[in-house]
């Protein structure tokens, strides 16, 4: 029973480092756009 639960947090934090990850993948895309219209 501990052991399903620490895997329930587990996958939760993925899915956090998931979320977590496009946002500053989407990020470093907005920013190189910019630098490329500042060109």
């Amino acid at each position: 029973m501990i052991f399903k639960e620490r895997n329930l947090i587990m996958e939760q934090i993925g899915i956090i480092m998931l979320l977590n990850k496009d946002q500053v993948i989407t990020q470093v895309v907005q920013v190189k756009l910019g630098v490329k219209m500042v060109e």
